[in-house]
């Protein structure tokens, strides 16, 4: 799996100035900006600017996506929600399936949005008018590049948990299953079908309470 957070701070090691060499060396680069943005900086501040906003985009259809997920299973009847809840991790395999695909969205938008910044940083080396907003710019890449490794994760997961779009095989909810789980018909009565199997029968279950932590909406930046 990628380690893009590493990667990037291994070919770009965070700048360090003081405030009197930082604005000396920025006079020297862009001789009467007084710390305004040239034609071409503004231009490449629009760009990642642009970028910043799919990001977003992205990122509220995953987190927005996957809270829908996990409130469709707390809206079922107990026994029902606790099935998924234990066997496919508080979701339905079809939502996992395409929280999979808006996961590897999340990835590419979050990437295009660091590298974006990342090439400003390369390019204009002095893009802002002192140390201190420098330094916040690359911690923002650093940032976004980490969340694009989460990403990673989440898609990981939700493969992991994920139906089979081409599969008529079916749960005794009528619901798709896991990819290649097989079914079972309940050899261990009362309990959940263990790893790997799905119940086509199921009875004297006992009810479980939906418990699910509610993930941290980010900021965008």
């Amino acid at each position: 799996m990628p380690n893009y957070r590493e990667d990037f701070r291994s070919r770009l090691p965070k700048p360090s100035y003081d405030e009197l060499t930082y604005a000396a060396d920025r006079e020297r680069l862009y001789p009467g900006t007084n710390g305004q943005f040239t034609d071409s900086q503004t231009e490449a501040h629009k760009q990642y600017k642009d970028l910043q906003l799919e990001n977003q985009r992205a990122s509220n259809a995953y987190f927005n996506g996957r809270d829908n997920a996990i409130n469709y299973v707390r809206g079922m009847p107990l026994e029902e929600g606790g099935y998924y809840v234990k066997t496919s991790a508080s979701m339905t395999p079809k939502d996992h399936y395409g929280l999979k695909g808006k996961a590897q969205s999340l990835v590419g938008a979050e990437v295009a949005h660091a590298r974006a910044r990342e090439d400003v940083l390369t390019t204009n080396p002095m893009l802002y008018p002192n140390p201190g907003s420098q330094s916040q710019h690359y911690g923002y890449i650093e940032d976004h590049f980490g969340y694009a490794d989460e990403a990673e994760e989440f898609a990981e997961f939700h493969d992991t948990h994920a139906a089979d779009p081409d599969s008529n095989a079916r749960d005794l909810y009528g619901r798709p299953v896991i990819r290649n789980a097989r079914p079972t018909r309940d050899p261990y009565p009362g309990t959940i079908p263990p790893e790997g199997f799905y119940a086509t029968e199921y009875g004297n279950t006992v009810p479980y309470v939906i418990k699910e932590k509610k993930p941290k909406r980010r900021q965008g930046r």
